[in-house]
């Protein structure tokens, strides 16, 4: 799983891709690390996905915008250009 940052800081929402299930989640922390998901979504699902360098930014299946990711690792960001593609997204 890997924790990009903060979409909104006055909100303390966080986005989270996860490579393994291949899903999307925005998630707000809690109280003493319980976390509320607010909006998750499969690779397989997402309506288009835009890679600009090591910027992605993610649509859902209506075309709403989810969010934009910025990754700093290479390694990383050849690792979910994989999961997308294997999961049908073109990248």
């Amino acid at each position: 799983e890997i924790l990009s940052g903060l979409v909104g800081s006055e909100m303390c929402i966080r986005d989270r891709i996860d490579t393994l299930r291949r899903e999307l989640r925005l998630v707000r922390p809690r109280a003493v690390g319980a976390k509320r998901v607010l909006h998750r979504c499969s690779f397989c699902d997402l309506g288009r996905v835009e890679r600009i360098g090591r910027n992605f930014h993610f649509w859902d299946e209506r075309g709403n915008f989810i969010v934009d990711v910025h990754i700093a690792e290479r390694r990383v960001v050849d690792n979910l250009t994989f999961s997308l593609r294997d999961s049908g997204q073109v990248v």
